[in-house]
């Protein structure tokens, strides 16, 4: 019975890993996103970019508990957003790579 209880934490923390791996790397992306935005100006490379985060995500998704996959699905709606402002400089687009930095961030720190 001790086996068992140790290889199920196993795994939930091979989980947990894998989710927290996929979560930094889309925020990191989403951090690159941004740059080319604002500071390079270059819309071509932050969709890219706001792609490669996307991906993360799913994958993040694909290892992640029903809660975290809900929030994660809001965190691809508001990526799709930026996604389709990549050219805007405004500050709004800004806000919203700020509320998703905090949200991702959030999730790093609760797996």
């Amino acid at each position: 019975r001790d086996t068992a209880y140790m290889a199920l934490a196993a795994r939930r923390v091979e989980t947990i890993d894998k989710t927290r791996d996929y979560l930094i790397n889309a925020r990191m992306h989403l951090l690159y996103a941004k740059t080319y935005q604002f500071t390079e100006r270059d819309p071509k490379r932050a969709r890219q970019e706001i792609g490669r985060a996307e991906e993360h995500i799913n994958g993040a998704m694909s290892a992640a508990d029903a809660t975290t996959r809900k929030q994660l699905s809001e965190v691809t709606a508001e990526l799709r957003k930026l996604e389709s402002e990549a050219g805007s400089r405004d500050d709004s687009i800004k806000n919203g790579y700020s509320n998703i930095n905090e949200s991702l961030t959030r999730l790093i720190h609760n797996r």
